[in-house]
């Protein structure tokens, strides 16, 4: 479950986010000394150290190193290493920005409010229903994927698919919620995306099975990373410039109880939901790569089996 859980004495236990501990705490709800809590008690709830992080990185580290090596040497590489690769640097940025993060924290702190949430609820203005918990109101705004992933997930749900536990309040939460971002986070995600898709271009010119295969992953990997360039402007476009323009708050919500609590119902602007279908096409190309990483292997150049020679590229005496 992890993080803090409130267990009002009407309701079921329930997780909260960070924005919502602050509403609780700022209306006098919970005692600041509650929540509070020093390095060494966050480090005490961390199932994984930094040796094991370590370890891990240079592990990383070591396989792009050898991927690296093989191109300076000409010898052949697999679309599954390339891949492998994307995914490696996408690791090493989640170790970076989760370097002081505790991992697998099994038992969470758990916190009672001096009211009921009842009380709670009332004061904070008109009820609606929660789409997560009933503390969803003092959620801060989600980042514009977040506001077009809900809102996807909400029509995959009137089509039958259920991607997560129909079960409310939920009781844990999820990993797929993307909360607002700064300018400098923004161009930072955006500039791993771009990295993530731009390593699969890099094997333009490698080896495959027939000539069908390399031009689907041809069209797939330029695909992959034009959606994802069109993805950023539309959003902007929707979100940030069009608002601006147009004299309205680049805000997704009002500062409303009853549009808050629901921002997965809440349509997105005509301009972000052409993002959707990119999206779909974008799942369909993906998949394509997946399938290709391993069919790829069932022919590959001799050069793929030969090791790199590391003598020839580090400096020695004889």
């Amino acid at each position: 479950m992890g993080g803090f859980v409130l267990e009002p004495p009407d309701f079921v236990p329930f997780p909260l986010t960070v924005s919502q501990i602050h509403y609780l705490v700022c209306n006098g709800y919970l005692d600041y000394a509650m929540v509070h809590l020093d390095i060494a008690e966050i480090n005490d709830k961390n199932k994984l150290d930094g040796i094991s992080r370590l370890i891990s990185a240079a592990q990383l580290f070591w396989f792009a190193l050898n991927i690296i090596a093989r191109t300076v040497q000409h010898l052949a590489i697999t679309t599954l290493e390339l891949s492998t690769v994307a995914f490696v640097a996408c690791c090493l940025c989640n170790y970076l920005a989760w370097n002081h993060k505790p991992q697998d924290i099994i038992e969470p702190i758990r916190l009672v409010p001096k009211a009921p949430l009842a009380e709670i609820l009332v004061q904070a203005g008109p009820d609606t229903p929660y789409f997560y918990t009933p503390m969803d109101f003092a959620k801060r705004q989600p980042h514009w994927f977040g506001h077009i992933w809900a809102y996807a997930f909400r029509l995959s749900r009137h089509l039958g698919f259920h991607f997560h536990s129909r079960k409310r309040p939920i009781d844990k939460l999820w990993d797929d919620e993307f909360g607002e971002l700064g300018i400098a986070a923004n161009f930072c995600l955006a500039f791993v995306q771009f990295g993530f898709a731009a390593v699969h271009i890099a094997a333009w010119n490698f080896h495959f099975p027939t000539r069908i295969e390399a031009t689907m992953w041809h069209v797939s990997t330029v695909f992959i990373l034009g959606s994802m360039m069109a993805t950023w402007i539309m959003l902007s476009l929707a979100y940030e410039l069009l608002p601006r323009l147009s004299g309205r708050s680049k805000s997704i919500h009002s500062n409303q109880k009853t549009t808050l609590s629901r921002f997965g119902d809440t349509k997105p602007p005509s301009a972000a939901l052409a993002t959707i279908p990119l999206g779909a096409l974008y799942i369909l190309a993906r998949g394509y790569i997946i399938i290709e990483d391993f069919a790829n292997l069932r022919e590959q150049p001799n050069s793929t089996y030969q090791s790199v020679n590391w003598n020839a590229m580090i400096p020695h005496f004889s």
